[in-house]
């Protein structure tokens, strides 16, 4: 995908803004993002459904710009499964086969694979009504599976399966492409879809590229703000403070709260400018301790237990600072915890994320 644009006459914007992007053989990319990030659109692209504006696409050393969705021999899976109802199972495999008038014997063959593959077998005589959604997603990807395409296109398959058959079709989707070494391009809004599946993904909004990473580099080493509340579950903490030095030493400073910065990351900020300067500080939920379990750290607060969710092995418990800030903690599950308690936490300031006030881009 060279600097690829989309533009529709009724929009100001592009909905697709200088994407740029070369996907590596038998890779198993994510594009992620909210509805509206251009994700569709981005797949519909490649696929030949959508006209590209501006840009070059390429497969391999062949510009596919203006060739045919039936000649760039893609395999596309929707989020609606598109079965035929009036068909069986089997044939709806079969269908885009017979289309390309493959042999008959050589379809019998290639359905019946598929179907092994997927433990379908017993259900090729059925029709797409007799299944339920999880057969349905199969029949969808046996079908693309079946024409033995050099890239899939996978647009939010899982999204309307129950939580229990999503998990277990994350799981055989990654095995599947293990198995096959398929070139597969999936794009979802899920996060946890994106980090479990995902060799590298593409965090997109508005149309535009804002990372592309492994799923740890992801998390760790975020580009910006919005990559970084996308990643993780809860969401990560941010608050809004300014960058005071003292004695020689660098602090994080707003109502109710003064906690120093660790000297390789004020080394960071001074080269950079930033003293006396506003700025978001980014906190993950494992980056607060309880200080009844001692953890060494001395930057702490006090906070009120807002609201409490019992995992069984752990909590997340939702915090309300004296500054009015809110915060959400992951801490070993203990039956003490109760709402409207006082807690003192620290902060593990070796792991915080400090972004820009105005760009929100990460500063360190």
């Amino acid at each position: 995908m060279e600097h690829i644009y989309k533009q529709y006459p009724s929009d100001d914007e592009p909905t697709i803004q200088d994407f740029h992007l070369e996907i590596q053989d038998k890779e198993f990319l994510v594009i992620l993002g909210p509805s509206g990030s251009g994700k569709t659109t981005t797949l519909r692209m490649m696929a030949g459904l959508e006209e590209i504006s501006d840009g070059t696409l390429w497969f391999d050393d062949r510009v596919m710009n203006h060739v045919e969705p039936k000649d760039r021999n893609i395999a596309m899976v929707f989020p609606n499964y598109a079965l035929y109802p009036h068909m069986t199972v089997y044939e709806n495999i079969a269908f885009g086969l017979k289309m390309k008038k493959v042999d008959v014997g050589e379809i019998n063959q290639r359905v019946h694979d598929v179907a092994k593959m997927l433990d379908m077998e017993s259900y090729l005589d059925l029709s797409p009504k007799s299944l339920s959604d999880g057969q349905h997603q199969r029949v969808a990807l046996g079908r693309a599976i079946v024409r033995e395409p050099e890239l899939f296109l996978l647009d939010e398959p899982l999204s309307n399966l129950g939580e229990t058959l999503r998990v277990h079709m994350r799981t055989e989707l990654k095995k599947l492409h293990q198995r096959l070494g398929i070139t597969t391009i999936y794009a979802t809004h899920d996060q946890t879809e994106a980090m479990t599946l995902g060799d590298r993904v593409v965090v997109m909004k508005n149309g535009v590229i804002q990372q592309v990473a492994t799923p740890d580099e992801l998390y760790h080493h975020p580009a910006n703000l919005f990559v970084a509340r996308l990643i993780g579950s809860p969401t990560m903490n941010v608050v809004d403070g300014i960058l005071l030095e003292e004695d020689g030493l660098l602090f994080f400073v707003m109502e109710g709260v003064r906690w120093g910065i660790p000297t390789e990351k004020a080394n960071l900020l001074r080269e950079k400018g930033y003293l006396g300067r506003s700025v978001i500080l980014g906190i993950r939920p494992e980056s607060l301790h309880d200080e009844r379990e001692p953890s060494g750290q001395s930057n702490v607060f006090t906070a009120e237990v807002e609201m409490i969710e019992n995992t069984g092995s752990q909590m997340f418990l939702y915090l309300k600072g004296a500054g009015l800030f809110s915060m959400a903690a992951r801490v070993k599950a203990r039956s003490e915890y109760r709402l409207g308690s006082q807690l003192t936490l620290s902060v593990n300031m070796d792991q915080v994320y400090i972004f820009d006030k105005e760009t929100e881009e990460a500063v360190v």
